[in-house]
Parts: C-alpha cells; structure tokens; sequence
C-alpha cells in the first residue's frame, strides 16, 4: 500500500514537472495564432510564411468557373482542399500550375483563424480573418 501511495505522488511530481518545465503552461494557442497572423505582410514568399506561421496542414487553389460575359475576366473560387506537401506546392508554383493563386487556412483555437492569399508566384496578397466558433457564438 505504501508502495503504491510513494508510486502516485511520484507520477504526480513527474507530471507536475513536465506541465511546469516542459512549456505547457505557458501554452496559449490564440497568442500564437495572433503572432503568426501579426508576422504575414504581403510581399511574403510562402515559404517564408510557412517559417513563420508553421507549416499549414491543407491548402486551396483557386480554379478558374468560367469567363465574366461582359468584360471577359476569368471567374474563380477555391477548389477542393489539398494535403500540404512543400515539395508539391513549389512544383505547381514553378511549373504554372496556379495561376490564379493559392490560400493557406491556419486555426490556431476557436477565437484565431486565418487564411494567407497568394498570387500565382506564390507571393502573399492578403491575410483574411475566417469564421471561428467563437465568432458564431458572439464571443
């Protein structure tokens, strides 16, 4: 019984340890988020985004729908959601492959999210906000 009482305090001082030493404490998701989103200016490559914010688990190009009747300028959305892999976006980017530009959504906790826009060189043209479940609530 003893035993088992010394072996709790112990796993309880270990854990204890790691939360205190180890950075969880001072974890704060949202700040990062903020920081991250601070630290994107347009003119940015994405690979200096991706040092800076991490890298993102997903990215969108946008595809061209068609052609504006009256003026004649492509119409685009994004298209379906990627795995992010480097060596595959700086492929596409190098080889033409996005030529209407590209998004990096980034959520960081319910109260930070954003997507870095890109041109089709791969250049930052805009960080917008996206809808959070914080948001929705009115938080």
């Amino acid at each position: 019984m003893k035993v088992m009482i010394v072996l709790l305090v112990l796993i309880g001082a270990g854990v204890f340890a790691v939360y205190q030493f180890g950075g969880y404490s001072t974890l704060d998701p949202s700040q990062q988020g903020r920081d991250a989103r601070a630290a994107i200016a347009p003119g940015m490559t994405w690979q200096v985004v991706v040092q800076t914010a991490g890298a993102p688990k997903e990215f969108a190009i946008y595809v061209e729908t068609g052609k504006d009747a009256q003026t004649g300028t492509p119409l685009v959305k994004l298209g379906p959601r990627m795995k992010y892999n480097a060596d595959s976006l700086e492929s596409r980017v190098k080889n033409d492959q996005v030529p209407h530009g590209f998004v990096f959504p980034y959520r960081f906790s319910t109260e930070v999210a954003f997507q870095v826009e890109f041109d089709e060189s791969g250049v930052v043209v805009g960080v917008d906000d996206m809808v959070t479940l914080n948001k929705l609530l009115d938080r």
